[in-house]
């Protein structure tokens, strides 16, 4: 006890180094090396009809642990075994009667870790998939859409449309 009720777990021997877990006195646990992720678009993105493209998720709100690759890949590489919440939104602009996605892929593949929107009947929309996955280290997770506009269409980039998160939960 150091005064202030609190329990804390940290990596050393003196009190006060790198914190890895403290329980308050009102039993709030606090991890602050968890590994969790926030992206979004830095900008607007052009996707190809008939193409399932890799969302370029540049713009990071918070990358606990420098897990997400957002100049290059574009994708979370998992550092320690676990359960993982993992959720994708993006938002499309489509004429009436054509269909779009959005995916989830780990180590490449999709997994069958998507929703399609068919045949919508135009306009503005958003497509989110979620997903809890239990994930290896070195498992990498990446985020695609797809649509069959006829011709190339953008994903919006606004932060609160276009965007995918992943926090490690256990």
């Amino acid at each position: 006890d150091d005064g202030t009720d609190t329990l804390e777990i940290g990596k050393g021997s003196a009190h006060g180094t790198t914190t890895h877990m403290t329980f308050d006195t009102n039993g709030i646990i606090s991890m602050p090396l968890q590994s969790a992720a926030s992206v979004h678009l830095a900008s607007t993105q052009t996707v190809a009809t008939a193409t399932w493209t890799k969302l370029a998720l540049a713009t990071e709100k918070y990358d606990k642990n420098n897990d997400f690759d957002s100049s290059t890949n574009y994708r979370f590489t998992v550092p320690v075994d676990g359960i993982y919440f993992v959720t994708v939104n993006a938002s499309f602009a489509l004429t009436a009667g054509n269909d779009a996605a959005v995916a989830i892929y780990k180590n490449g593949a999709e997994n069958n870790l998507r929703f399609d929107v068919p045949g919508r009947n135009g306009g503005h929309f958003n497509i989110n998939v979620t997903a809890i996955l239990d994930l290896d280290a070195t498992d990498y997770i990446e985020f695609y859409v797809f649509h069959n506009e006829g011709s190339d269409d953008t994903i919006n980039s606004s932060t609160a449309r276009t965007y995918a998160m992943i926090h490690k939960l256990a």
